[in-house]
Formats: C-alpha cells, structure tokens, sequence
C-alpha cells in the first residue's frame, strides 16, 4: 500500500510539471530521473532486470561517458575529490563514442 501511495505522489508532481498543451517541462537531472524511475515501476520503460535486482537508467545521449577507474585514480594521485576536477581535467576521462 506505501508504495502506491508514493507512486501516486509522484504522479501528482509529473502532473504539476504539465503545461496547458500537455507537455512536460524539466527543470533538472532529478526531475528527469524521476519520471524515468517512475516508468521503470509502472513497466512503461524497456529494461531487464538484472539477477543482482539492480537497475541502472541509461544515461541520455549527450552526456559524456567517463572512464570511472582513471578518473578516481587520477584523483588519488592528486589528492583531491572528482567534484573538485575542472573541466579541462574531466576531459582526459571522456570515452569516445564509437
């Protein structure tokens, strides 16, 4: 019964992102998560469950794909947290789309 209570609740917040033409529209990655999770329960969503029960949202298209490993490496070497890495240093960590 909670969890259709929360889904319903989330529901009521999608609505209230609703214009009067009926389109959606995101303010931020959260907001853009949400309805993507939010798909997922309700199975609107193509996805397959992995055995481990973990599920991962695809990440959108224009957002680069970084290499995890060296960049947390990099850092170590650094001694500094990966939010604090500029721009020009998160480049080096771009995966190239093939």
């Amino acid at each position: 019964m909670e969890k259709r209570k929360k889904i319903r609740e989330i529901e009521e917040y999608i609505d209230s992102l609703l214009d009067d033409n009926g389109v959606i529209h995101i303010e931020n990655k959260a907001e853009r998560l949400l309805i993507d999770a939010l798909k997922i329960i309700k199975g609107d969503f193509d996805y397959i469950e992995p055995a481990d029960g973990v599920i991962a949202i695809p990440r959108p298209k224009n957002v680069p794909n970084y290499n995890m490993h060296k960049l947390f490496e990099y850092c170590d070497e650094k001694g500094i947290k990966p939010m604090d890495l500029t721009r020009e240093e998160r480049k080096q960590f771009i995966i190239k789309d093939k």
